[in-house]
């Protein structure tokens, strides 16, 4: 036999038990030497051929089942051999009817039929009014060859009947072990009952306490020999074990069978399920006819295989994977577990049209997040990713007409029929993944704050060139009011600043200092000055390792000078040339933007920032509004700065108050900017004046006042700029003298 490598391997076979596969092999007209896999492929496989046709087949691992899981190994096989087509081979719960008299054994093969491609996810979809669920979304069918094949065995069926009684016959014959010691055999009519599925099951592993007058009674078969039938597989990511529940979905979407992997692989596995009957996914369950079902299931592969034509299969094209992506992967990226697993969570693998938005505070990290979730979810489903930059008009043209390229779309079409085309054409493909990344100005896609878009034309309203089918659309924006707006309010996943662990990682790859689960002094003292911003500590950290500055030093130089060494620039090679890669630079974007929204929430940022970045009560922030603005414009110029993550809300004891804190580089970003355009003496005054005027007189009846406004009065009086007003400070100052010595009287006065 001539030497075979992975190039002779085109059809694939995954089963997710281990019985399933055996029940493969056996049927195998002869088994072929292993071959290496990929490098990252964790499958283990084993290979042969039946008829003409060399076949590779993996299991799923033992105990992970389910359609992530089968996803998985698809996405690894593909990754390692040509497979061209697929089949999905192993045992599922029948759905009987009076239409379709399924019994234990026989076999249900999916087909397209209806609204569905031969398989649909049951337990996906939407809860709506009145508590109805709704299933939503389509998967794909499956390829021509094996709908070509399925179609010339039904006509042989008709003719002279399926061969599985010796297909069987012939695995009991060659592996006489498979029957004596593992049952891959007919179990008997008596162990085949099927009760009223409103008969839950009592208790224990078998039926024999079940209520026999429940079973229905049936008409017996002529022979032991196992029907086929073609119709809608149902797939969950649960097994299905009422009966109600059964018929009420069986019903209405025309299902034969229940099973648990098929929807993780329709979208990116072009294959074929077919699976043997073992019970009637209600309560009811019985391992015993496990193995038989397997057997059979296996066997109709076997015969399936001999319908299908070889030169079908050759011709059959293999699913291009797209990678369109800016970056490469960060090896010095640090992963942040609990984002990583709501995003799993917002989006499934193996479901339909899916989106989620990851937002936070410019710095934070979100870029990256969604760069390595892209090379996760590529590496689980080998599907298409492309990301495109939503920070303006220009950009996302820019990055469509790559794509376009790349699709091999006719380079006649412009603006918006290009921008079309690409949609479409991304919708189409059977898996993908897009990233619209940095959409800060949501204007550009919506309609939305009731001011003009920014955009240079007259309404460019991206959203309509946005792809809405069959895939995963993942935003990432600075603006948290992307929720609601462009995703659903509760697809957000916010992204804050590091653990302390997470940025002792970050800080040590990066500056290139030894690694280590405790941090030094030194390091806490940096990190801490930083509060663990991504941005600000990887910063910090390349400074470090361009200059061969110790951490002592650059926390000095800090101390002295941090806006100038925030404001310096290095490079990254995850990060676009054209787009700020420091702390003052990113941050002055969302303050333009921030002005350009909302004059009174900028009014409000560049006042605060020359108070104490805690404890800010609304009663600050409103007078730091001043003037001029009406008192609904108040909160939502708070709001806005919340929506940008400038401004969180504090918890407090008093439900009732609102208490806020910023960031403290916020703050410094914020003066660097005033001073830059020579408005820092104007802003300090405004915060001294706040402060004058709500600070109270310090006497023991207002000393729990005195204790809101004390670190905000001492921030404020302690500014170069505060030297401008020395008419208010002087007053000021010995209020909070006055209210300190109030405070440590009653301290000594205490019990």
């Amino acid at each position: 036999m001539a030497t075979l490598t992975k190039e002779h391997y085109r059809i694939g076979i995954i089963c997710a038990l281990h019985t399933e596969a055996a029940a493969v092999i056996a049927m195998l007209d002869e088994q072929h030497p292993k071959l290496a896999s990929q490098k990252d492929d964790t499958n283990d496989y084993s290979f042969g051929r039946i008829g003409v046709h060399n076949l590779v087949i993996a299991c799923l691992p033992a105990g992970i089942m389910g359609n992530t899981s089968a996803t998985t190994v698809a996405s690894n096989m593909k990754r390692s051999f040509p497979i061209k087509i697929g089949l999905m081979v192993g045992i599922g719960g029948g759905v009987p009817s009076k239409k379709s008299d399924i019994r234990i054994g026989d076999v249900a093969v999916s087909q397209p039929t209806g609204s569905h491609g031969g398989v649909f996810q049951w337990d996906y979809g939407k809860t709506e009014q009145g508590g109805e669920f709704h299933h939503s979304g389509t998967l794909d069918k499956p390829p021509i060859a094996l709908l070509n094949a399925l179609q010339s065995l039904k006509i042989y069926d008709i003719n002279k009947g399926i061969p599985l009684e010796d297909a069987l016959t012939t695995m009991k014959t060659n592996n006489p072990r498979m029957v004596e010691q593992f049952g891959y055999e007919y179990q008997g009519a008596d162990e085949d009952q099927l009760f009223q599925s409103a008969y839950d099951h009592p208790a224990g592993e078998t039926c024999e306490d079940c209520d026999a007058k429940e079973v229905v009674e049936r008409k017996a078969r002529k022979n032991t020999i196992p029907r086929v039938f073609y119709g809608n597989i149902a797939s969950g990511n649960q097994v299905m074990k009422h009966g109600p529940t059964r018929d009420r979905i069986a019903k209405k979407e025309r299902v034969i069978c229940f099973e648990m992997e098929a929807a993780g692989l329709m979208d990116n596995f072009p294959c074929l399920v077919i699976r043997g009957i073992c019970d009637y996914a209600d309560s009811h369950k019985n391992k015993i006819w496990q193995p038989y079902a397997a057997a059979t299931a296996a066997a109709f592969a076997r015969i399936l295989l001999s319908f299908v034509e070889k030169q079908e299969v050759t011709d059959t094209p293999v699913q291009k994977q797209y990678t369109i992506l800016p970056y490469p992967r960060n090896t010095d990226f640090v992963s942040r577990d609990d984002i990583f697993q709501r995003l799993d969570q917002l989006l499934p693998l193996a479901t339909t049209y899916q989106t989620a938005a990851i937002w936070g505070l410019g710095g934070c990290g979100k870029t990256q997040m969604a760069l390595e979730y892209t090379y996760r979810w590529q590496q689980k489903t080998s599907g298409s990713v492309f990301w495109v930059r939503g920070d303006t008009e220009a950009s996302f043209s820019q990055n469509y007409s790559e794509i376009a390229t790349e699709a091999e779309i006719s380079l006649d079409l412009k603006g918006e029929d290009l921008l079309k085309a690409v949609k479409k054409w991304i919708e189409n493909l059977p898996s993908w993944l897009l990233i619209l990344d940095n959409v800060d100005d949501l204007r550009i896609f919506k309609e939305i704050y009731g001011h003009k878009n920014t955009g240079s034309s007259p309404n460019p309203e991206l959203w309509r060139f946005v792809p809405q089918k069959k895939g995963i659309v993942l935003w990432t924006s600075r603006d948290s009011s992307i929720l609601g707006k462009l995703v659903d309010v509760s697809r957000g996943v916010e992204v804050r600043g590091m653990s302390d662990q997470e940025a002792l990682r970050l800080f040590q790859s990066k500056s290139g200092r030894p690694q280590s689960e405790q941090p030094c002094d030194e390091e806490s003292e940096l990190l801490s000055l930083l509060e663990n911003l991504p941005l600000a500590v990887s910063q910090s950290a390349a400074y470090i390792r361009s200059t061969g500055s110790t951490v002592k030093s650059y926390i000095k130089m800090f101390k002295k000078s941090e806006s100038e060494l925030l404001d310096l620039e290095f490079p990254d090679v995850h990060r676009q040339s054209d787009i700020p890669n420091s702390v003052m630079k990113t941050w002055n974007i969302s303050m333009k933007q921030i002005a350009q929204d909302s004059p009174c929430a900028e009014k409000i940022l560049n006042t605060i920032a020359y108070l104490d970045n805690q404890g800010l009560p609304f009663e600050v922030l409103s007078a730091a509004a001043g003037d001029g603005f009406k008192e609904y414009e108040i909160p939502q110029a708070i709001g806005r700065l919340l929506q940008y993550s400038f401004l969180q809300a504090q918890i407090t004891a008093e439900e009732a108050s609102s208490v806020y804190q910023e960031h403290r580089l916020v703050q410094l970003a914020t003066r660097q900017s005033l001073i830059n355009a020579k408005k820092n003496t104007e802003f300090s005054g405004n915060a001294i004046q706040i402060i004058d005027n709500l600070f109270p007189s310090g006497k023991h009846e207002t000393r729990s006042s005195c204790r809101v406004y004390l670190p905000h009065a001492l921030k404020s009086v302690s500014w170069e700029e505060a030297d401008e007003y020395e008419n208010l400070a002087p007053g000021l100052l010995s209020r909070i003298g006055r209210a300190g010595s109030t405070e440590e009287r009653a301290r000594r006065e205490a019990p």
